[in-house]
């Protein structure tokens, strides 16, 4: 090979180098820019259990059990909601129905009444009100039970209920439904409601847990400072005469 030949191969040959060396030094080489926030990745979604409280309990069948409930919704509104050991399933439950005034923290062994756990989940004035109406009717229930004369005795034996045109006084604080509810049934097995008791009414129904409201309490005085003694029946003895007529 003579000298020219040499030469013309060896600047082919650096001419293919160079341009290989100049395309990669201009190939745009990928960073992450520090000016886009990237969001992380979210872990899977899981329902927040507030707490696990112990309780008896009213159904709407006026059945009372007692339930370990892990509580998953209940800060706002009258109920609350939760997976129901005793029922292997999540429940809806209502504040109201909650049996004896007790609520036991399953952790902590701490025991609210009912209202005062509401008013500890939600604090609103709501939940307040209704922790305000609690307070009254444990009162009430204390100075009745100190009261040296039982007024407000259930008559004993508790008697046959009959609903066909008879008429019944409700006294309000139910643990099985709202006053609406209550009247409903009575009505639809033919009963007529009163809205306070008078020489008429053949059953005056209550939650002797619960006492009685103030314009009751007048009437039944009444009623009996007249030399009428009027049939008091409780509220269960009520709820088990609906289910068997």
């Amino acid at each position: 090979m003579d000298v020219l030949t040499f030469l013309i191969v060896a600047g082919f040959v650096l001419f293919i180098v160079l341009k290989l060396k100049d395309n990669s030094a201009t190939k745009p080489i990928e960073q992450p820019r520090p000016d886009i926030q990237r969001s992380p990745s979210k872990p899977p979604s899981e329902k927040r259990v507030y707490d696990t409280v112990r309780f008896k309990y009213r159904d709407a069948d006026g059945e009372i059990s007692e339930r370990t409930v892990d509580l998953t919704m209940g800060k706002k509104g009258d109920q609350f909601r939760g997976y129901c050991h005793l029922r292997k399933d999540t429940r809806t439950f209502y504040f109201k129905r909650i049996q004896d005034f007790e609520v036991i923290d399953v952790a902590t062994g701490e025991v609210s009444t009912p209202m005062e756990w509401r008013y500890k989940l939600q604090g609103t004035k709501v939940a307040k009100d209704a922790l305000i109406e609690e307070q009254r009717i444990i009162a009430a229930n204390k100075k009745l039970e100190e009261a040296s004369d039982s007024w407000l005795s259930l008559t004993v034996p508790a008697p046959t209920v009959e609903f066909e045109d008879k008429r019944f006084a409700l006294a309000g604080y139910f643990s099985s439904g709202n006053r609406e509810d209550s009247e409903e049934k009575v009505e639809n097995k033919g009963g007529e409601i009163q809205k306070t008791p008078n020489g008429k009414t053949n059953y005056i129904v209550i939650n002797p847990s619960n006492g009685v409201n103030q314009s009751f309490e007048k009437a039944i005085h009444k009623l009996i400072e007249r030399g009428i003694q009027p049939v008091i029946i409780s509220e269960d003895h009520w709820l088990a005469s609906l289910k068997s007529s």
